[in-house]
């Protein structure tokens, strides 16, 4: 992402760069959850979740060796919405590509040849239209959050 790690500056002047060009970064920056693992820990992330890690060495010690695996799971109920030469399931799901590349190639030149008033007026327009679907999502989701954490409701 754009993002990336970029979120570990240690600046407070590249921290301000970071929420100029992401400013909902900023307020979910506030819930950020910080923690160290040890040898033999294991760290689930659920589909989605965005997270950044940094390898450190042991507490007194320079250098060392730090290893890390990433396992990812396809659950069987969202396997025809993955790219099946996608073994790792890094890329976006099939429905989302498809309207990403419709964006960019159908509604991104068009917004861009409207004035600019008109132009930001309809991505405004755009934007709500996402934002309803976002809370219609979330109406229909199965998942409830728990402790700031989702998990699979029974």
């Amino acid at each position: 992402s754009k993002l990336g790690s970029r979120l570990m500056a240690t600046s407070a002047g590249e921290l301000s760069q970071v929420w100029k060009e992401f400013p909902k970064a900023k307020e979910a920056w506030k819930n950020v959850v910080e923690f160290v693992m040890e040898e033999g820990d294991v760290l689930f992330l659920p589909a989605m979740w965005f997270h950044c890690t940094e390898a450190l060495p042991k507490e007194g010690e320079e250098g060392g060796l730090c290893i890390s695996t990433n396992v990812f799971y396809i659950r069987p109920e969202m396997e025809a919405l993955h790219d099946p030469k996608d073994i790792w399931a890094n890329r976006e799901l099939l429905p989302a590509q498809a309207a990403f590349k419709h964006y960019k190639e159908k509604v991104y030149p068009q917004l861009q040849s409207l004035p600019p008033r008109e132009r930001m007026f309809y991505c405004r327009k755009t934007i709500a239209a996402l934002e309803a679907e976002i809370d219609e999502a979330l109406k229909d989701c199965t998942k409830s959050c728990v402790s700031g954490l989702w998990t699979e409701s029974m």
